[in-house]
């Protein structure tokens, strides 16, 4: 019985999340510059420096 509850709590948690960040996430408007692993990017290839 305990285990069912549980995993209607995930899924009730999930949801939730779900609903929540979906429309902020399609709110966002994306531009060459503002897209992410822009500043990596030339125009012709990704330059993603490597550090130590």
């Amino acid at each position: 019985m305990r285990n069912r509850k549980q995993h209607i709590a995930i899924l009730v948690a999930v949801w939730i999340v779900c609903t929540t960040i979906g429309p902020v996430s399609s709110s966002i408007q994306y531009t060459r510059e503002t897209m992410p692993g822009a500043q990596y990017y030339d125009g012709k290839k990704l330059n993603i420096p490597i550090s130590k």
